[in-house]
């Protein structure tokens, strides 16, 4: 069995999926097996992960899984998963890299306090690795006890909200069924909150393992509605997640930060009556909390306009929006 897992999905990523790869097999720490999960890329990406797993000859080992149609970053996630037998999982986008000693600095962490997640610090670069004045977290050496504390440190984000860069227990993941909801944007949002949820203790480095490579293309780029309304799904779904676990009022204020966040996005990237119909969309599938609390009055009002409408009406204005 491997001491770890690296669970690499890739999609449209042939200019960034070598130094991905590369970043793992030069890692300090010997016994990893790379997963690398093709999710039907259109591009030469899985091509080049075939070419440099029939040349590799290292102390590590790599697997190649194809999906035969694009499913998502969750689904190929979960297939990593699914085939991984080491002792930890670590996932990486194929567009990131991690530092040399990365897995090793993790793992000796996760065995000193016998935890089942371990974190380690993350630096955002831009495409030509140069370091980024804002960086999206910024993590402090610490050992997280109990599911107050963990969930304090989720909610002001000494946890960052990604799959990336966290070093798990497969047994534990496997044992407390934490996988990734498909198809949902912003997947790695209720995959954080369980895995705050189940676990009694998570270590925290600012030891930088991580670079988080920021390019254009990302899944909240661009003016789209469906994007906006996958979000807006996914901000039930912590809901759902938190009324099932009695913690909606200890982590009312994180799930309202999401969805501020959406309706940042929805102001960024429509004007006019567009963007009042996409708000108004996106807030009808929220709990009416959200709209009270988040949204203008001016916004409240295209809301409750929004909502009697006849439902051909509404799937028309959307159809619209969409281009259809």
């Amino acid at each position: 069995m491997p001491q770890i897992s690296v669970i690499i999905p890739a999609y449209k990523t042939q200019q960034y999926i070598e130094r991905c790869i590369y970043s793992v097999l030069g890692q300090t720490l010997g016994d990893i097996e790379i997963i690398l999960v093709n999710d039907s890329s259109p591009d030469n990406t899985l091509s080049m992960m075939e070419q440099i797993a029939s040349t590799w000859s290292g102390d590590k080992t790599i697997r190649i899984i194809s999906h035969e149609q694009n499913r998502g970053l969750s689904a190929a996630r979960n297939t990593g998963l699914a085939s991984a037998q080491g002792e930890f999982i670590y996932f990486l986008d194929s567009d990131d890299y991690i530092a040399p000693n990365a897995l090793e600095t993790l793992l000796r962490l996760a065995q000193a306090e016998d935890s089942p997640v371990t974190i380690g610090g993350v630096l955002q670069v831009d495409q030509e690795d140069t370091p980024l004045d804002h960086q999206i977290c910024h993590i402090k050496d610490t050992v997280l006890k109990g599911k107050e504390e963990i969930l304090h440190a989720l909610q002001i984000l000494d946890i960052y909200i990604s799959g990336w860069n966290k070093l798990v227990r497969r047994d534990w993941l496997l044992e407390n069924n934490i996988l990734f909801d498909e198809g949902y944007l912003h997947e790695d949002w209720p995959w954080c909150l369980r895995l705050a949820l189940r676990a009694d203790k998570i270590i925290c480095s600012t030891h930088i393992c991580y670079y988080y490579v920021c390019r254009p293309g990302s899944i909240t780029d661009g003016k789209d509605l469906n994007k906006c309304s996958k979000i807006a799904q996914m901000i039930q779904k912590l809901v759902e997640i938190l009324d099932e676990n009695g913690e909606r009022e200890a982590m009312n204020s994180w799930v309202f930060a999401r969805a501020q966040e959406l309706r940042g996005h929805i102001s960024l990237n429509f004007k006019g009556i567009a963007k009042n119909i996409v708000m108004a969309h996106c807030f009808s599938l929220l709990p009416a909390s959200f709209a009270t609390g988040i949204l203008s009055s001016k916004k409240r009002a295209c809301l409750k306009l929004w909502k009697i409408l006849p439902s051909w009406v509404r799937h028309a204005a959307l159809r619209h929006l969409a281009g259809k």
